[in-house]
């Protein structure tokens, strides 16, 4: 999930997306360069951001396939993330129909403008040894590129 910490944008291992208004302005960007990237198929436009916790993620719908979310950054999106599922549903229409239904209730949504400070707090979903790891190696980092 991507979520607002202290003015910050994170994903919930405490990757970096970006402040709101970096978020605005990426997002911004990505609909001006699609736009132009396809022509005659209107212009794209900002409107908002979906979201969902990565706990949240983690469920089972009518018990035939589970959620996951899988971090993977872009060049373009640095908190971007799959949102995974295991096995299959059926393949009829109705089925496809309550699962899009499943999945839209557990989705998020803000709008913009006026709902992105609404985003909720990030959650570090590291373990403690894992932060403090995380923390030495940052440390260390530093410390060898002053040398």
């Amino acid at each position: 999930m991507v979520s607002l910490s202290n003015g910050r944008i994170t994903h919930e291992g405490c990757r970096r997306a970006g402040s709101i208004p970096e978020i605005v302005q990426n997002a911004e960007k990505y609909c001006a360069d699609l736009t132009a990237r396809t022509p005659g198929q209107g212009e794209k436009v900002f409107s908002g951001v979906a979201y969902i916790r990565v706990r949240d993620a983690k469920v089972s719908f009518e018990d035939s396939l589970t959620g996951g979310i899988h971090f993977t950054p872009l060049d373009t999106d640095p908190a971007h993330a799959d949102v995974t599922f295991d096995r299959w549903i059926g393949a009829t229409r109705e089925d496809r129909e309550r699962f899009n239904l499943w999945f839209t209730g557990i989705l998020k949504g803000l709008h913009h403008p006026g709902q992105l400070n609404l985003l909720p707090a990030a959650e570090d979903a590291r373990t403690r040894l894992q932060r403090i790891s995380d923390l030495m190696s940052f440390v260390l980092g530093r410390k060898n590129r002053r040398r």
